[in-house]
């Protein structure tokens, strides 16, 4: 077990450093891991490098879905690319997910719905926020599209 642990740690934990990412999304990244780990192990996923690789990828997307949605709110006015990105980042987390799933199943420990389940709660925080910056975007450009039409 402390060989499994040093691995975790080490591969994932630890490395959250090198990314480029605010200290509350480190912290929060840093649950996730030991969260995971900790529902793995509940489920009797061994956590052997593949495991440990296709969590980073999750971790990874996560990270990634973070900062886009941050970007996104930091703007004033949502471009489109910024939503494009967040919900790029979105996918990805979600096929992450989905792929580490996968190599439970073929490893012979199945963990359903389950992780999907666990991510629930994170994903259902920042719903409807795509939907809300297109709906303003698309509100914004006809407004433009409007005042183009006056001034000619």
């Amino acid at each position: 077990m402390p060989v499994e642990q040093d691995l975790w740690r080490l591969l994932l934990i630890e490395r959250l450093s090198e990314y480029a990412c605010r200290d509350t999304h480190r912290a929060l990244a840093a649950c996730l891991v030991e969260d995971m780990a900790a529902f793995l192990k509940s489920h009797g996923v061994r956590q052997t490098p593949l495991v440990v690789l296709r969590v980073h990828d999750v971790l990874a997307s996560f990270l990634d879905v973070l900062g886009a949605e941050e970007t996104l709110a930091a703007t004033d006015e949502p471009k489109t690319a910024a939503v494009e990105s967040a919900a790029k980042a979105r996918e990805r987390l979600r096929k992450a997910m989905k792929e580490l799933e996968e190599s439970c199943e073929r490893l012979g420990s199945p963990i359903g719905k389950g992780l999907a389940d666990a991510m629930k709660p994170i994903l259902k925080a920042s719903e409807g926020v795509l939907e809300d910056a297109l709906a303003y975007e698309a509100k914004r450009t006809a407004s433009s599209a409007k005042e183009q039409k006056k001034d000619e």
